[in-house]
């Protein structure tokens, strides 16, 4: 079996195992009266574009790609009992480490994401070395 056939098979068995979660977890959601959006294609860019709507005060998700759709705020390991909840936010990584949304898009490009497999041997280090190597043109 090659890589390609496993990773199909895990999905599908993947979105039957989540398909039954979140019925339990809408059923939850409404029974307390807690409103849900059920996002139409990518979850983080739902999720992003209720938080610069303002509707939203953050993201809870697993996945930074939520920080690349534009998310401000992202809280990891909320759901994880052996792990304390980890905040990212897109403020402080500018204030602090001199990156922005299209710099982290970037690094991502070249670390790898949900979307690319990136550079063979680009780690953060890395990434962020030849992005400040090679600032863009165009005022951001």
């Amino acid at each position: 079996m090659n890589l390609i056939s496993e990773l199909e098979r895990t999905q599908k068995s993947f979105s039957l195992l989540s398909s039954d979660l979140n019925d339990d977890l809408k059923r939850v959601l409404k029974l307390m009266g807690i409103p849900y959006v059920n996002a139409p294609f990518e979850a983080e860019s739902q999720c992003a574009y209720l938080e610069l709507m303002g509707l939203v005060d953050g993201v809870i998700t697993e996945d930074s790609d939520a920080l690349l759709f534009g998310s401000k705020k992202v809280y990891r390991n909320i759901f994880e009992k052996n792990k304390f909840v980890e905040m990212y936010d897109a403020n402080i990584i500018q204030k602090d480490m001199g990156l922005n949304r299209r710099d982290l898009i970037k690094m991502a490009m070249f670390m790898g994401s949900d979307y690319t497999k990136g550079v063979k041997g680009i780690a953060a280090v890395n990434a962020t070395e030849i992005i400040n190597s090679f600032p863009d043109s165009i005022t951001q």
